[in-house]
């Protein structure tokens, strides 16, 4: 490890492995929060949406990471898209929570103005599920962890080789050795 910080070969992995995570991260924002908002706004979205979501949502990315790497090979498009599936869910699942949560007052009140629905999303929901602090720091929270260990499990890498290069060595009769 020493060695590797001296070289600079650890700062290298260390930005790799940060620049994977900040990529999945964004990307799980981009699909997580419009798609939990439609979710949570619209009912009949969300029972249609639900059993879909609790199969996907209940799957460990761990034992989806043969698929990602059968179909997406070992490349960068894998490693981002584990944390891509890590991360959104948790992102989705509290933006629905917090746009049902919105204060019915706020809902009836807005109505009672006269707001159209549209209005009453981008005027009440919007405003309120954005001043709700906790939802947004705990899917925050919670997606950087995941993005971490997500990362952290699928690199391939420098000094550490993942188990399926290992496997594919050892099927194409090359030697394992062990590192240092």
């Amino acid at each position: 490890m020493v060695e590797m910080l001296r070289s600079g070969e650890l700062e290298q992995h260390l930005f790799a492995s940060a620049s994977r995570a900040l990529a999945g991260f964004t990307i799980a924002v981009a699909i997580g929060v419009p798609f939990g908002l439609m979710i949570g706004w619209y009912r009949t979205l969300a029972e249609m949406l639900d059993p879909l979501l609790e199969l996907f949502r209940n799957t460990a990315p761990l034992a989806l990471l043969p698929v990602f790497v059968l179909v997406l090979g070992m490349d960068e498009t894998s490693k981002v898209s584990v944390v891509v599936y890590s991360c959104v869910w948790p992102i989705m699942l509290n933006t629905v929570s917090g746009v049902r949560n919105v204060d019915p007052l706020l809902i009836r009140s807005a109505l009672s103005m006269g707001l159209t629905p549209l209005q009453l999303f981008r005027k009440v929901v919007l405003p309120a599920r954005a001043a709700s602090g906790g939802n947004l720091h705990s899917w925050r929270d919670l997606s950087v962890r995941l993005t971490w260990i997500a990362g952290a499990m699928h690199r391939s890498s420098g000094h550490h080789r993942s188990i399926i290069q290992l496997a594919t060595r050892d099927r194409q009769g090359q030697s394992v050795e062990a590192g240092p």
